[in-house]
């Protein structure tokens, strides 16, 4: 069973450091603070985003330290979203949250050694004036590697 962190959001979370921790759901609503949710987030867990909101910020993935995915991804009914194995299309873009960076920084990055991050069923938007990257992973210097289930 997963527990919820639903104060992810508004206050500091304190996680005790007991090993039989259990992943968590930790939802984000409509105009919350997603990166407190990502510095929160401990390895399993899933950081679920609104629906149709837009989170508008410059968001970096922190290194959590662990070796298992934390999953970044829009929340509520997953009927509207396509199933496993299928592709997204126009038609699902109501329904997914987004992120969108306020300036020509992009988006969402990686912070050096971030690892075991999975980003799905989320639209990210243009920066501002559609002319930047909008996902930067790495610094440039290190490798990356990029793995997909998907087709």
């Amino acid at each position: 069973a997963r527990r919820s962190l639903a104060t992810a959001v508004a206050s500091p979370i304190s996680r005790s450091a007991a090993p039989s921790a259990r992943a968590a759901d930790i939802p984000v609503p409509a105009g919350g603070n997603l990166q407190v949710a990502l510095n929160a987030a401990r390895p399993g867990d899933t950081i679920l985003l609104a629906a149709g909101a837009t989170y508008v910020g410059n968001f970096t993935l922190p290194a959590h330290g662990g070796t298992a995915y934390v999953t970044i991804r829009t929340g509520g009914n997953d009927t509207l979203l396509p199933a496993s194995g299928a592709r997204i299309s126009p038609a699902h873009a109501p329904y997914l949250a987004k992120l969108r960076s306020p300036n020509s920084q992009p988006a969402l990055r990686t912070a050096p050694r971030a690892s075991y991050w999975r980003v799905m069923l989320l639209e990210v938007l243009a920066t501002q004036n559609g002319m930047y990257d909008i996902v930067q992973l790495g610094d440039g210097f290190d490798a990356v590697v990029l793995r997909s289930s998907e087709p």
